[in-house]
């Protein structure tokens, strides 16, 4: 399976982007962050990679599929 090449930040344009997990008493979480305004999403891990990367790069207007 080919990784999900994840576009630059919706709100600054930068390619600065990180990716990361917390581990908390209850389950863990992925997030995707922006390294330059902060900008950052996150989803439990349940859902996988390719799901919070999709989620990234949608850009509103566009189909969701």
């Amino acid at each position: 399976m080919r990784e999900i090449k994840l576009k630059p930040c919706p709100f600054c344009k930068s390619e600065n982007i990180s990716e990361g997990s917390r581990i908390f008493d209850f389950g863990e979480d992925i997030h995707i962050m922006c390294r330059e305004c902060g900008a950052k999403i996150q989803i439990c891990k349940e859902y996988g990679w390719d799901e919070l990367r999709k989620r990234w790069n949608r850009r509103a207007g566009e189909r969701c599929d």
